[in-house]
């Protein structure tokens, strides 16, 4: 009888290792640190400051045609420190002078499953963000992604479409986007309906229109953005555009982004952006410097250039 339970218990630690093996564990992140100069009287002109530090896992195990999957990830978030003794402002991956200590949250957390019919995500469900080719300035679409919800994306006959559902009682939205390419070009559109909040009576409506064009090393991309709120709302309607050049040549990436938004009607709410984007790698570095310069009808243009080192692992 021993001899029995003693091979009992030796099969089944043989079957372990291959049954964990089943389920495919993945650990990665990034981080990123950066020096900035401003222009901005009213900050601090020279300042370090962490950029995304994130730490994510995943897992997935494939059945057949299907593969489940459970993802994480912890975020640092950048902390303004204000030292009213002097009267300046740090701005930090924390709320010390060495980077740390900052307010750690969680995102990206959710379960799901995809196959041929495409991918279901529960949870904080993937971004409804077509049309949204010529960078992230502004984001035309802030919350199609951001909250407990229902998502699914895929793709039929060369369509990329994409839904997202959340109740009332979360973040209270619901998304539809979709996006097709004929040849090197490629256009997107994305329209929400969001509750800003759980509950609540004001509402946006967000429509997203872009398409880009690939030429070979350089792409083309822009698109216009339009958000508006219902008479509970007491938030200003906002609408704009951008447009993108972009492209590589050897080791080097680079682009320039160009966007004006509205946020308050008329010309009082006029924004203008232009940046300036060049990247390298370098002993496994990623090497990126950046120039931004805002514009606006009420106040002196501020500029600034960022220098930034980054690691993923």
């Amino acid at each position: 009888m021993s001899k029995k339970l003693l091979l009992s218990g030796l099969a089944i630690a043989m079957a372990l290792p291959s049954l964990a093996s089943a389920t495919e564990v993945k650990v990665g992140g990034v981080v990123q640190i950066q020096q900035y100069i401003s222009s901005d009287t009213t900050a601090q002109k020279k300042r370090i400051e962490g950029g995304d530090v994130r730490i994510a896992v995943s897992a997935e195990e494939t059945v057949g045609d299907y593969t489940t999957y459970a993802t994480y990830r912890l975020d640092t978030e950048n902390t303004d420190v204000t030292d009213s003794t002097n009267n300046t402002t740090t701005f930090q991956s924390g709320n010390g002078p060495n980077l740390g200590g900052g307010l750690v949250t969680s995102d990206n957390v959710g379960v799901g499953i995809k196959g041929d019919f495409g991918d279901v995500k529960f949870g904080q469900a993937n971004d409804v963000q077509f049309g949204e080719y010529a960078n992230d300035i502004y984001a035309a679409n802030p919350h199609l992604g951001s909250g407990a919800a229902w998502g699914y994306t895929g793709s039929f006959s060369g369509v990329n479409v994409g839904a997202i559902w959340s109740p009332d009682t979360n973040a209270d939205l619901f998304g539809l986007g979709a996006e097709f390419s004929v040849g090197v070009v490629t256009l997107g559109a994305t329209f929400g309906t969001d509750g800003t909040g759980p509950n609540s009576a004001a509402e946006q409506d967000n429509t997203i229109f872009g398409g880009k064009i690939d030429l070979g090393g350089i792409t083309v991309a822009a698109h216009t953005w339009d958000i508006d709120h219902n008479s509970a709302s007491t938030t200003a309607d906002s609408d704009g555009t951008a447009v993108k050049v972009s492209g590589s040549a050897s080791s080097w990436s680079w682009g320039i982004t160009a966007t004006d938004e509205d946020a308050a009607g008329g010309t009082a709410g006029d924004q203008k952006v232009t940046r300036i984007d060049l990247g390298t790698s370098w002993a496994g570095l990623g090497v990126d410097f950046r120039y931004e310069k805002t514009k606006t009808p009420t106040a002196n243009a501020t500029d600034w250039l960022r220098f930034q080192l980054s690691k993923s692992f």
